[in-house]
């Protein structure tokens, strides 16, 4: 991934509702700083993109690893869109993109992944941005007619 900034603004696990301390941004310095509430991070942008990890349940913890086989990876990842106000303080307000992993996999084609993934939060489907969807649809027609059935 190589540096980032680390935010120390928690944010709700999408997965499984625990709160999530810290996250990672690229769009500020990429020098390993920490910003929390109440900060200047910007006079330029209006939010921050960032990326968090739950290892806070064992939910989250058990759902990576029977997706990823990966023990360095743990933690379901998603990302949240933290905002700043107009001064550029960072607020503690955010939005949260839970459908990074899906994404991730199915382009991949990690076909197997993706389906497990959906298997686990068959409700994410429905979350994914549009054109993610259409391009599931349109480059995995298989995946995308088992996700459809899965999720009715």
């Amino acid at each position: 991934m190589g540096l980032f900034d680390i935010l120390k603004v928690p944010v709700k696990c999408p997965y499984c509702g625990a709160i999530v301390p810290t996250g990672q941004t690229k769009d500020l310095t990429n020098t390993l700083n920490t910003y929390k509430i109440g900060d200047h991070a910007s006079d330029k942008l209006k939010y921050l993109d960032a990326t968090y990890a739950c290892r806070h349940s064992l939910r989250c913890i058990a759902d990576s690893l029977a997706m990823t086989n990966d023990e360095d990876i743990i933690g379901m990842l998603f990302d949240a869109r933290i905002m700043l106000d107009d001064n550029g303080i960072i607020t503690g307000e955010y939005e949260v993109y839970p459908d990074k992993l899906f994404v991730k996999f199915v382009k991949a084609g990690s076909i197997e992944a993706a389906l497990k993934y959906l298997q686990t939060h068959p409700s994410m489907f429905h979350k994914l941005r549009k054109e993610d969807k259409e391009w599931v649809k349109k480059h995995r027609p298989d995946v995308y007619r088992r996700i459809v059935v899965s999720t009715l």
